[in-house]
């Protein structure tokens, strides 16, 4: 290359870093230099330095950024959703936004913590509400909820309020054992399942799909692969892995996967939704995410739910499109996936497919970390978007300037970027610049209870759509059943009512018609045909203030479940429910644990001590133990201390259903000695609770709680009326 090339290609260069100069001048006066002689190729060069070289090193001088060549301001706009703004140093020249086609691929943001990731998205975020964007984001510090207190159609779905069988909710229009063979790449990727395993689970899970005529859970699965028992050493490892990871699957997500089916996934890409995964395991979360992101993706390729890929953002771009967050992106993404054991005998994740091929489908993912090492290979390599801000280690700063396309000499600037200061590329559209994102503030903190309150219409559509389904499945089934065996002769209204039962054991009247849908009319006619043909029991008991009816299932309803597959382990549990002592002692023994386990104690129900006596609630907090009785009477009341006088517990609560039996026992305790009465509580079990209730909704919540005293009133402290007075010598 001449001097000339040389000299232009450096002018160039700097003329591309600064604002305001003249350029349409500059390159005229730049073409004039091959074909002038060498005196006036002097003034030319003399003029075009004058022009050049004293503002570019004014303007490096100044600046604490780097000086990279820009977008202008007519390439920069997009189609108007806003990411920050160009910059040339430290002079903030117009705002960058993203076409539509750049918002269906992926957006990478890279940058040590504390430097404005979360800031970056809440942005992000701003401007995809403004053009009406739907959006998905999976939130690991709860930082995101803020948004649905400035949003009204912005809502927070907690990870355990989401219901969704992964099993039996299959997308739409594709082959359910297809389907179960994603689930199960996903479980092996994310849990670490060899080769062999999935297969051998594959078999269970069509054996178990065939015997509940197409209904199965993970808790079945689970319970399958225990009882299963093959001469084969490698038939039992197998089974024994799977069994050790599905149970691991299981005792996080029990309530969320083990549904008939659960929540329509598909609506969950219609909206703006925030799912907090805190505090659930990293390993356990990815497989939750993960299923639900391929169950879209699967959806939308076997319904051919494209776009024309040069549309702008026009309302058939905004009811398809739906941009997915994954803020803390290693933790869903680990690179390891792809290049560990499990990979080389399976194949790549199913991750890798979405990222590669989800812009047809009009997904995209916005993804931040301050680990780009740890996320997938196959992500990086679709990212159409790279923010990179500031990177102390060497060798991310090679690597990710190498990604950005920035030259050998200028990776180290990746360590001297301030707060809120990027270097961005976006692929096939600009070279690396400088960006400028807003700094946004966070916002106050929002409670547990006033985001449930925002989001209880969200979750309340979504359980009603999801109520619609599992009860034509039931039908179905029911249908499919009585062409077998003879089935009662009942409602569809009267199936529904015993199948809600089967699966809600503690509801009362009111919730089940409010769940159900029907008139009070129609379900006074349901509940009395019920009752005719001995399928229900009528169990009516003071809950708090009024008498409330709850209902118990007979041992002719728990066979007719048992013929149409319910899962044995429920029917069991109904049999325990419904024995002695009764529907409504195990009704206030699953209240009582409840609301323990949030006050943080560890117990258990119908509890053996080490001398062999048996108490009703057995609970463990700091070192200090407490049994809990619900009694009927006074006829026990001396071999109940007696689990004090032996040191078997150090707290004894009494709970009476009756006031006369609570009064006839108090004054049964007092007029004993040598008792321990100072650690007994003794009163009514509706004021028991409401103390509970009063300790949880007071300051300090489950986990702060020092000790057992704030669990149990001492005999000092104030008393309802009627309810505990205090047993006192």
């Amino acid at each position: 290359m001449s001097e000339i090339d040389d000299f232009r290609q450096e002018i160039m260069d700097k003329v591309s870093k600064i604002p305001g100069l003249p350029t349409g001048y500059i390159d005229t006066l730049l073409r004039m230099l091959p074909y002038a002689n060498e005196r006036r190729r002097k003034k030319l060069v003399d003029k075009i330095k004058s022009l050049v070289e004293t503002k570019f090193n004014e303007h490096s001088m100044r600046s604490k950024n780097p000086l990279l060549s820009f977008p202008s301001k007519a390439d920069a706009i997009g189609d108007g959703v806003i990411i920050g703004h160009v910059c040339s140093g430290d002079r903030v020249l117009h705002p960058f936004g993203l076409t539509s086609e750049n918002l269906r691929e992926n957006e990478f943001v890279v940058a040590r913590s504390g430097h404005g990731k979360t800031t970056t998205v809440f942005n992000f975020v701003d401007q995809l509400i403004k053009h009406e964007i739907c959006f998905l984001s999976f939130d690991w510090k709860q930082d995101y909820r803020t948004l649905a207190k400035k949003y009204d159609d912005v809502y927070v779905i907690r990870w355990h309020e989401l219901a969704y069988n992964v099993l039996t909710n299959c997308p739409e229009g594709m082959d359910i054992k297809l389907w179960w063979r994603v689930v199960l790449d996903i479980a092996a990727h994310s849990q670490g399942l060899l080769m062999a395993t999935p297969a051998h689970i594959l078999r269970s899970l069509e054996e178990l799909y065939e015997h509940n005529k197409g209904q199965v859970t993970f808790r079945e699965l689970e319970n399958h692969l225990k009882s299963q028992h093959s001469e084969s050493r490698k038939e039992n490892e197998y089974s024994a892995i799977a069994e050790n990871r599905i149970f691991n699957i299981n005792q996080a997500l029990d309530k969320v996967i083990n549904v008939k089916h659960g929540f329509e996934i598909k609506e969950l890409f219609k909206r703006r939704i925030i799912i907090e995964m805190f505090p659930l395991d990293f390993s356990v979360a990815s497989f939750l995410i993960q299923t639900i992101i391929m169950h879209e993706f699967y959806r939308r390729l076997y319904n051919q739910i494209r776009l024309n890929r040069k549309s702008t953002l026009d309302s058939e771009f905004k009811s398809k499109f739906c941009k997915i967050i994954m803020d803390e992106a290693h933790l869903t993404q680990y690179s390891g996936q792809e290049r560990s054991l499990v990979s080389t005998e399976l194949s790549l994740p199913p991750l890798a497919t979405f990222f590669s091929q989800s812009r047809e489908m009009m997904l995209g993912t916005f993804a931040l970390t301050q680990f780009p090492h740890l996320v997938m290979d196959a992500f990086k390599d679709n990212a159409g978007t790279m923010i990179v801000g500031n990177i102390v280690e060497s060798d991310q700063q090679r690597n990710l300037s190498s990604s950005l396309g920035l030259d050998r000499d200028s990776e180290k600037i990746l360590g001297k970027l301030e707060k809120g200061t990027w270097i961005a590329r976006v692929a096939g559209r600009t070279k690396p610049f400088v960006l400028k994102t807003l700094d946004i503030k966070k916002g106050d903190l929002i409670a547990d209870a006033e985001v449930l309150q925002r989001s209880r219409p969200l979750i309340t559509a979504l359980d009603m759509k999801r109520q619609e389904i599992e009860s034509r499945m039931f039908m179905v089934q029911v249908e499919k059943k009585s062409e077998e065996v003879h089935l009662p002769d009942l409602t569809k209204e009267g199936w529904l009512l015993l199948d809600y039962v089967f699966f809600h054991e503690w509801s009362y009247q009111q919730q089940i018609t409010e769940a159900l849908g029907i008139s009070d009319r129609k379900f006074a006619k349901v509940k009395q045909d019920l009752l005719d043909k001995n399928l229900i029991r009528i169990q009516k008991f003071p809950v708090k203030v009024h008498d409330r009816i709850h209902f118990s299932l007979t041992p002719n309803a728990l066979e007719i479940m048992k013929i149409l597959g319910r899962p044995a382990q429920r029917i069991g549990y109904w049999k325990w429910i419904s024995g002695v002592p009764g529907y409504e002692h195990h009704y206030w023994l699953n209240v009582l644990r409840v609301k323990h386990k949030i006050l943080g104690w560890n117990g258990r129900v119908e509890y053996d001590l080490k001398d062999g006596r048996r108490v009703d609630l057995y609970e463990e907090l700091n070192g200090h133990r407490k049994a809990v009785e619900i009694e009927l009477s006074t006829k026990d009341v001396e071999n109940k201390v007696r689990v004090l006088t032996d040191r078997e517990v150090d707290e004894l609560v009494l709970l009476y259903r009756e006031e006369s039996a609570f009064q006839f026992a108090r004054s049964k305790l007092e007029r004993m000695e040598n008792i321990p009465k100072e650690k007994i509580w003794i009163g009514l079990i509706r004021d028991y609770v409401e103390l509970l209730d009063d300790v949880i909704k007071g300051p300090e919540k489950s986990g702060n709680i020092e000790g057992p005293d704030p669990a149990v009133p001492d005999s000092e402290q104030n008393r309802k009326d009627g309810g505990n007075n205090g047993v006192t010598d």
